[in-house]
């Protein structure tokens, strides 16, 4: 026999369950808004709600998306799209919906009471499919819409994708695929050997001294082949006599350099003159001895010239003014031509903070320019930015076989003003002397308003040794003040060093030094500094 009771008590309880579930609904989600998006994981919206201060009861809604010009549905009416705004809304419980191309549809509930204004921000889901890419070599290097992916198996975006595939020794291949929401797009990608070829040769410099350190003693030629390879080096005296014959390592990338740096095949450094340079090359698997045009002979594919010359110095100077000087001593030997110099340093003084980023150039046998651009953090009117530049000209090569190497310089400096002066190298094997003197108009501010003149003179030591150098120096000159000209003279004293380090293009800079000032308070500064050369 069935329980009457029990039976009784089912009507009651469904009745229950559904008078909560329809009191409880508009409390689901974030005050009365809900998100629903059956087909991704999307954020919910971002709503901030305003009353009206006047007594309105006209509700209104505002509706932004990260991506422009997005549908947008009330209660599935069409009202525009994105950005856009709804007045006069009807209060209550709406269904908002938001749709474009390429990302999954997204749909809110919103609750809207009299007086108020919805501001919704919903950020967009792209819908996406996977790409699959087979047959591919194993060195190959995948692009999809010109941006490298890595896998084979791909998420994309709904749509057309532009998929370049390439890899050293075959020809790039270029596809168009759609994606297809949810979906996987297989794409085989069989690449056809490429033809050996070599291209786009370029000589780093035309002239270098061997015994410059690192990169800057060596002359170096650049190339791009398409397969794999090799290539030799032969390197021919004035007599066209063979004097050093140098072997690549087999080609596995696109991109190719050999350096020589001046010497025989016994390790000798060679006498200055003029060397003949001649690149041969073959493809992989050939011998070397087919016939000439077929493509896999050991065929001469560039020829230049290079010259050893001794009177090309490394100045082993800074632009720490603007201009390669050692402290505040301007060298007389220029920067190579095609030699930079990149430069972070910071400068330590009394109440003084200044980093700065500075870069020096030859920018032809005859020409130096520089510049160098920092903060100076200290009290009062020491604070703010600070510039320096100037050029350097000189004669290429010097005089006595580069024993002497005269230069003149203009440069301007922040604090400072304009300074044109002259320059004197003397150099003989590790040891060199400089001497500087140069004429300034400015101002503490640099602007000119309450200008002065001095003059100033000084003398560097500079002994390098491998990979370092070092330098004593002194400088003086007469006071920076409008009311002082002559006297008092100030003097300054220092050591730098710099730093190549071994098989790179760094450059580790120090400095330290001291200045006299009759008329004030002494100053004492030290400057680290890290960079590179090219």
């Amino acid at each position: 026999m069935k329980n009457p009771v029990r039976n009784s008590r089912a009507p009651i309880v469904l009745a229950f369950l559904l008078t909560t579930f329809l009191l409880t609904a508009p409390l689901l989600g974030l005050s009365g808004e809900t998100a629903a998006n059956a087909n991704a994981t999307a954020p919910g919206p971002r709503i901030e709600t305003t009353k009206a201060t006047d007594g309105s009861k006209i509700a209104s809604m505002t509706v932004e998306t990260d991506v422009p010009k997005t549908e947008v549905y009330l209660d599935g009416i069409y009202e525009g799209l994105t950005p856009l705004t709804l007045d006069d809304v009807r209060p209550g419980i709406r269904l908002l919906a938001l749709k474009k191309d390429g990302f999954w549809a997204s749909q809110y509930t919103i609750e809207i009471k009299p007086g108020e204004t919805k501001d919704i921000y919903a950020e967009l889901v792209r819908a996406s499919g996977f790409l699959s890419v087979h047959d591919a070599p194993e060195n190959a290097e995948i692009l999809v819409d010109e941006k490298i992916v890595s896998g084979t198996l791909i998420e994309l975006g709904e749509g057309i994708h532009s998929v370049t595939i390439r890899a050293f020794g075959y020809t790039e291949r270029r596809e168009d695929v759609r994606i297809v929401r949810k979906e996987e797009t297989t794409l085989s990608l069989i690449l056809d050997p490429a033809p050996f070829s070599i291209r786009d040769f370029k000589l780093q410099r035309s002239a270098f001294n061997p015994e410059n350190p690192e990169s800057i003693g060596t002359a170096s030629v650049s190339f791009t082949v398409s397969a794999p390879g090799k290539i030799t080096l032969r390197i021919l005296d004035s007599a066209q006599r063979e004097v050093r014959l140098i072997d690549s390592k087999p080609f596995d990338t696109w991109k190719q350099a050999l350096k020589w740096d001046g010497r025989d095949s016994a390790g000798t450094a060679l006498p200055d003159g003029e060397y003949s340079l001649e690149l041969a090359a073959v493809k992989a698997g050939s011998t070397g001895s087919e016939p000439a045009g077929t493509g896999t002979a050991s065929e001469i594919v560039y020829q230049t010239t290079v010259r050893l010359d001794r009177t090309i110095a490394y100045p082993w100077a800074a632009p720490v003014h603007g201009i390669g000087s050692h402290g505040p001593v301007a060298s007389g030997t220029l920067m190579p031509k095609g030699t930079l110099i990149v430069l972070a340093d910071t400068v330590f003084a009394s109440n003084v903070f200044n980093p700065a980023l500075s870069a020096l150039a030859g920018v032809s046998d005859w020409l130096e320019a520089g510049v160098r651009v920092g903060i100076r953090a200290g009290e009062g009117n020491e604070s703010g930015v600070t510039v320096a530049g100037g050029a350097k000209a000189g004669l290429p090569g010097g005089l006595a076989g580069g024993v002497i190497s005269p230069a003149v310089h203009l440069r301007f400096e922040t604090g400072e003003g304009i300074a044109a002066g002259c320059d004197v190298d003397l150099r003989k094997g590790r040891l060199s002397a400089g001497i500087s003197a140069e004429c300034l108009y400015g101002d503490s501010d640099g602007y000119f308003d309450d200008p002065f003149f001095s003059a100033g003179a000084g003398l560097a030591l500079r002994y390098a040794i491998g990979n370092l150098s070092l330098t004593a120096w002194e400088q003086s000159n007469t006071a920076h003040s409008p009311e002082n000209f002559g006297t008092p003279l100030e003097h300054g004293v220092g050591l730098s060093a710099q730093f190549l380090v071994p098989d790179t293009s760094l450059i580790v800079l120090g400095e330290a030094g001291w200045t006299f000032i009759p008329s004030g308070d002494d100053i004492l500064h030290t400057r680290l500094g890290i960079g590179f050369s090219l």
